[in-house]
């Protein structure tokens, strides 16, 4: 797979999404950012070719390219609100809860990055939703 990643920090929390243009796969999950070493490890699992890199983000980018040579592209952060209501609109559903993301503020950020990114690439992506 040739996957994508997106990193955003977010109240002590660390949001991972990740995106498999060629399945359209598209999966996000939060950590603590005291686990360093499980965000790194999947990282690592993952050997996304590029790393979108949200704010407070810079140290893990840093690793990532350095250790398993990821493309890394520092992009600004939405505001929370801002990305759920992009979210929302992308998958057009009232809310996240079905996708097991709703209380996870960092993942869902980190999500928002890539629809934006990939808008502003004027990228037409098929996004599969799914959840790690």
């Amino acid at each position: 797979n040739n996957f994508l990643a997106a990193l955003c920090v977010l109240d002590g929390k660390v949001g991972l999404a990740t995106l498999d243009p060629s399945t359209g796969e598209f999966a996000v999950t939060e950590l603590a950012s005291e686990h360093e070493d499980r965000i790194l490890q999947e990282i690592g699992r993952l050997r996304p070719s590029e790393l979108l890199v949200g704010k407070d983000a810079d140290a893990f980018g840093e690793l990532a390219q350095a250790g398993f040579g990821s493309q890394t592209t520092n992009f600004p952060s939405p505001q929370l609100e801002r990305a759920e209501r992009d979210l929302r609109s992308q998958f057009e559903v009232a809310n996240l809860e079905s996708f097991g993301c709703a209380d996870k503020p960092s993942a869902i950020v980190a999500a928002s990055v890539w629809l934006v990114h990939a808008i502003w690439q004027r990228c037409a992506i098929p996004l599969a939703p799914c959840q790690i």
